[in-house]
């Protein structure tokens, strides 16, 4: 079996992935800057848009930030799983992967994201209940197995390696179960 590594882990909750919320469109360094009269004219546009909107799926979570979400989606999954099954007592597995597709294939195999089961076939992770096809697809996964035991060992060196930023991130995922 292959466990997330533990670099990979710490970086992303060093620095994780850029996902920001609407609050900090202001504070970031863009070459060109939020304009609040600009954001309302493409807000406008896009509410007017009904066939675009009618294509975007409901989000699963809503009461999770978006911006949240992201950031239990790579790298703060594995926590995130565990504070699910111990919170809600559904079994949390990690994803193997053993073949991408096409324009995932640059990605190494093995340990790809933790998710948790639903007693009806389908699983959880920070964007909520929905199918493993789904998440699959997000990930470019082809093939897969599905690993209690990656699940626990990568919990555990995340426990064990740093944990500071373990805490850190269970209690963040805390707060949006309970």
């Amino acid at each position: 079996m292959v466990s997330l590594s533990f670099q990979t882990i710490k970086a992303s909750l060093i620095n994780p992935i850029k996902d920001y919320s609407e609050n900090d469109l202001h504070k970031l360094p863009l070459r060109i800057k939020a304009n609040n009269a600009n954001v309302k004219i493409a807000e406008e546009a896009i509410r007017k848009n009904k066939s675009f909107l009618e294509k975007i799926p409901p989000r699963l979570n809503p009461h999770i930030p978006a911006h949240v979400a992201g950031k239990f989606s790579f790298g703060w999954c594995a926590v995130l799983a565990e504070v699910i099954k111990e919170m809600l007592g559904l079994p949390a597995v990690a994803i193997i992967a053993t073949k991408f597709t096409e324009s995932a294939n640059l990605t190494p195999l093995g340990y790809v994201h933790s998710v948790n089961l639903h007693p009806d076939g389908e699983v959880e992770d920070s964007w909520g209940k929905q199918s493993l096809a789904n998440i699959l697809d997000r990930f470019g996964v082809l093939e897969y197995t599905l690993s209690e035991e990656v699940q626990c060992t990568n919990n555990e060196s995340l426990k064990k390696n740093s944990p500071e930023l373990y805490n850190q991130a269970y209690l963040e995922a805390l707060s949006f179960i309970i």
